[in-house]
């Protein structure tokens, strides 16, 4: 009983142990007990120990996934903040001028400029919904890729005479005859260098150029589109990877 009460009085036995416990009670999970030469507090020591520290372990990866979780659901919110404004712009276009069309303010010589207008906005329109659910099934993993032989001239002709139709900058082709045959997904390629191509022509004066490209370099054949427009400002450089991410023609690079 005396070894008992010196130990409990010393704050060495089952006193500290206990101390130990309120102390990982609120997420202190750092504290080392203090050893004891008898077995039983021994193994008592080594048993909390070894819990405190499983608990710190799983504290902390409980922290890391409720940031994780935090930033998915800001980003999520952007996302849909973006998507909206997105949107929000070709339809808002295209009801101002059909209403204006029904309540006769359009001039007969005017109408062919509204149509020309119109299907610009839904064209895009369409592709930014089709560029919506191509992201569904990338992040759903129901998206699949066919590899096949493709010739690079033809993919980039496709994409510049979709293009071509509408009213913008001159889009040029420098795709030299030699180029060989890439191996790619066709609707893969055909949408990536449709999205560079209508992303140019966008910030490109009338009176400029877009040229779609093509090179051969060690690794196989490197595609590019180029433009004479102002390029990306700085501030949103390291955006460009964001969803949805975009710039507005009064914030591009002078």
């Amino acid at each position: 009983a005396c070894s008992t009460r010196s130990i409990l009085q010393s704050g060495h036995g089952v006193s500290a142990v206990v101390t130990a416990g309120h102390q990982s009670a609120s997420s202190s999970f750092k504290v080392e007990r203090p050893p004891r030469s008898t077995s039983e507090f021994e193994d008592l020591r080594l048993v909390i120990n070894e819990l405190a520290r499983h608990l710190d372990t799983i504290i902390k990866d409980l922290r890391l996934e409720h940031t994780r979780l935090s930033q998915l659901e800001q980003a999520q919110r952007r996302f849909l903040a973006d998507a909206s404004h997105e949107l929000r712009r070709p339809l808002s276009v295209m009801a101002i001028t059909l209403d204006a069309w029904h309540d006769g303010v359009l001039q007969p010589e005017e109408q062919p400029e509204a149509i020309a207008m119109l299907r610009v906005e839904a064209k895009r329109l369409g592709r930014f919904v089709t560029e919506l659910l191509d992201l569904s099934r990338l992040e759903s993993g129901r998206a699949t890729v066919a590899l096949e032989s493709l010739d690079v001239a033809q993919i980039c002709a496709e994409v510049t005479k979709s293009e071509s139709s509408m009213p913008g900058a001159q889009i040029l082709m420098d795709i030299p005859p030699d180029i060989p045959q890439v191996l790619a997904d066709r609707d893969g390629l055909y949408r990536v260098l449709r999205n560079l191509l209508d992303n140019a022509l966008r910030f490109t004066p009338l009176q400029g150029e877009v040229k779609i490209w093509a090179r051969r370099d060690e690794a196989g054949v490197r595609l590019g589109v180029t433009d004479t427009g102002p390029g990306i400002a700085h501030d949103v450089l390291p955006h460009i990877w964001d969803r949805v991410a975009r710039q507005e023609p009064s914030e591009s690079a002078s």
